[in-house]
Formats: structure tokens, sequence, C-alpha cells
């Protein structure tokens, strides 16, 4: 296999994880807001926001490991 494919499946793969992370940890801190007693859109906005940080740190994680290789 290719070096540089395999780079690129690997960097997919990392990419993938990472919005899967952020989606999980933005369904929580939606529903830790409504059970808080938040507005739903409050709430949906509050997701959006925990998703966006989240996903901002993980790229720039990915990004930090893909310059060192």
């Amino acid at each position: 296999m290719d070096t540089s494919l395999t780079r690129l499946t690997l960097l997919l793969l990392a990419l993938a994880v990472a919005v899967l992370f952020a989606a999980i940890v933005a369904v929580a801190a939606a529903v830790l807001s409504r059970l808080d007693g938040g507005r739903p859109v409050a709430c949906v906005e509050r997701g959006a926001v925990a998703f966006l940080a989240t996903l901002t740190v993980c790229v720039a994680t990915v990004s930090l490991m893909v310059t060192a290789l």
C-alpha cells in the first residue's frame, strides 16, 4: 500500500472520529442544558457551541499530529 494513501486513510479516519466525538459532546451538552431547565432553542444553541468548540480542539490536535509526522 502506498504511504500517501495510508496517510490519507488515517487522516480521514481521525477526522471521522473527531466529528463523532464532537457530536457526542454536543448531544450531552444539550441534554444537560435541558435537564437544567433551559428552553429547547437555548439547548440546541448550547449543543451547537459545544460541537464547534470540541471540533476545533480535535481538528487542531489532528493537525498537530499530521505535521509532526
